[in-house]
């Protein structure tokens, strides 16, 4: 208690302000918003460059973000600085000319980000790396990705796609120029030491077709305190050039756009606590203030494959239809008691149901709510199924419900869920209801 207590008061905005600050300084300009936001209009959008909430405004890159929105939807509002990489990284892609049918890429640390499914509708293959060892918070890496490709799919996507592999990126197992684009989405600063992300660039220029592009996103230190964080390292940046040039590749560009909106350069996002605070652009932790960097990097020569962006993809979204059926073997029960039932679920959607993982795993949720439907408690309860149910089956099991409420009359509602993604809409999946009394 007593340290959870002291590193609430390191980490909090006064003992930064009291403490840090003024010993700190911003590396990066610092403009207004506005005067970005018309540049974006009326220009285009840098390859390498910062988080910026101002790329919305720009038609090209906004045109990208809509071709995206079966994975997110974001506007100034929402934005998040992850999935700006996701937009980034695409539209680097596609204006350096490697987003058609013909080409060939690689996913470095793919782990299950949606833009390497979203990218099978976009070229003629599409391979992702990753070591899959489950180390990662939040199921990004576990290490059924590979086998269950589908099971994390935002959208439906062909059979066998994309193509997930466990290997190291420090030692990739494919022949020299092998693809025509790489690209690594916030990967390469947890690859270890220096020396580990060194060989990890060398890596993805061996691979590459000559006259092939490497595009990275990864974390940027801001201020002169900046120190790598737990599990994470950041970057300065004219360290992390020298790093990605070391092979041979060329910037793009040399010019990198490093300017930084005023609102949330003086409003960072202080981690942990504000996690979940938007616009998520630019984060402290202790002393750091970092956000994310996009690299556009060229390897010298003509071989690689290029070609004109295929246009609006139609994406076959998930169909989240289902069927409960929910029998009680009583309807009065004693407090401190718990309320058996049968359970009975079909699968009328269009993608199979998982049982196991810590995302995108199906769950039997159950609502508390009064007799005229008012919710209580969204989540009083949950089931895992159990086993994997394919599309059209169907199966039953027992449970319990444990009862833990004050005497009176009380409803569960009880339908499915997709955990950390979205309960399935009453219209496709209306909940069963079990009215019962505690006494």
């Amino acid at each position: 208690m007593l340290r959870d207590r002291i590193n609430h008061l390191l980490f909090s905005n006064r003992f930064y302000h009291a403490f840090l600050k003024p010993f700190d300084h911003i590396l990066s300009q610092v403009t207004q918003a506005s005067s970005l936001q018309h540049e974006r209009a009326e220009g285009k959008v840098p390859m390498n460059k910062l988080a910026q909430v101002a790329d919305l405004e720009n038609p090209q890159w906004a045109e990208v973000l809509a071709d995206m929105s079966a994975i997110f939807h974001m506007d100034a509002a929402s934005f998040h600085r992850k999935h700006w990489e996701f937009v980034q990284l695409v539209y680097m892609l596609k204006h350096a000319g490697f987003l058609h049918p013909g080409s060939s890429g690689l996913a470095v640390g793919a782990g299950r980000e949606p833009v390497v499914y979203y990218l099978t509708h976009k070229v003629r293959e599409v391979i992702g790396i990753d070591l899959y060892a489950g180390s990662f918070m939040g199921g990004e890496d576990e290490p059924d990705i590979p086998d269950h490709p589908a099971k994390y799919a935002p959208f439906i996507c062909p059979p066998g796609t994309p193509d997930l592999r466990r290997m190291d990126a420090l030692a990739l197992d494919f022949p020299d120029h092998s693809f025509d684009f790489v690209f690594s989405a916030s990967s390469i600063e947890h690859f270890g030491k220096e020396k580990q992300i060194r060989q990890s660039i060398a890596e993805m220029y061996r691979v590459l077709k000559p006259g092939g592009v490497a595009a990275i996103t990864t974390e940027l230190g801001l201020n002169r305190l900046a120190r790598s964080i737990p599990n994470t390292r950041i970057f300065r940046l004219a360290n992390l050039v020298r790093i990605c040039t070391a092979p041979g590749f060329q910037l793009d560009h040399e010019d990198i756009d490093q300017r930084l909106e005023a609102p949330f350069a003086l409003d960072p996002i202080k981690l942990p606590e504000e996690v979940l605070r938007r616009p998520h652009v630019i984060l402290r932790y202790f002393s750091t203030l970092f956000t994310s960097l996009s690299l556009l990097l060229r390897k010298p020569g003509e071989s690689a494959l290029k070609g004109e962006w295929k246009g609006t993809t139609e994406f076959t979204p998930l169909d989240y239809h289902g069927r409960v059926d929910a029998r009680a073997g009583s309807r009065d029960v004693m407090r401190g008691e718990s309320l058996p039932v049968t359970l009975h679920l079909e699968n009328t959607g269009n993608f199979d149901w998982f049982v196991n993982g810590n995302s995108h795993r199906i769950a039997v949720g159950v609502q508390l709510r009064d007799r005229k439907g008012g919710l209580i408690d969204r989540d009083f309860h949950q089931f895992s199924i159990p086993r994997h149910l394919p599309r059209k089956d169907s199966l039953s099991f027992e449970g319990t419900i444990p009862v833990c409420l004050a005497p009176g009359e009380y409803s569960f509602w009880i339908t499915l869920k997709r955990e950390f993604i979205t309960w399935f809409p009453e219209d496709t999946c209306p909940p069963a209801v079990i009215n019962f009394s505690v006494s």
